[in-house]
């Protein structure tokens, strides 16, 4: 069993650099622009658009491109203790029991903030005052 593992850890370091590896120049450009002293950068493929996960100065975060290197959004990790109140609310209403396995504060290209909480298989998304978006089964 333990063979298996490090098989199966040996192929997702490969699939992770094959997956860095089609970014596009424009894309990894517009990053390193935006990001520069970005660290631990991983690039993953979601649809037509590309993110980039990585640290910078202590926090993780990630970010969204498109192909042609547009930034689209911006991604921090929060502890739940930041969500806006009426989002806390809506998830001990409408997801009693279940367990908020992430938080973020997500920065949109047109300036709007948007929180997610992911919890029950979903990403449940807010507004900046945490009223209720929408929620979309999670494909993690």
């Amino acid at each position: 069993m333990p063979h298996k593992n490090i098989v199966l850890f040996g192929l997702l370091l490969v699939c992770s650099e094959l997956l860095h590896a089609q970014a596009p120049a424009a894309v990894k450009s517009a990053f390193q622009q935006q990001f520069n002293t970005a660290r631990q950068v991983r690039w993953t493929k979601e649809k037509n658009d590309f993110e980039a996960s990585f640290v910078l100065n202590g926090k993780k975060l990630s970010a969204v491109y498109d192909a042609q290197g547009t930034w689209k959004a911006s991604e921090e990790a929060q502890p739940l203790s930041m969500l806006p109140a009426p989002a806390k609310q809506y998830l001990a209403k409408n997801y009693p029991g279940s367990r908020v396995t992430e938080t973020a504060k997500i920065s949109l290209r047109d300036g709007h903030t948007e929180y997610e909480a992911e919890a029950a298989g979903y990403d449940i998304f807010f507004d900046s005052k945490g009223n209720f978006l929408r929620a979309e089964k999670d494909e993690d």
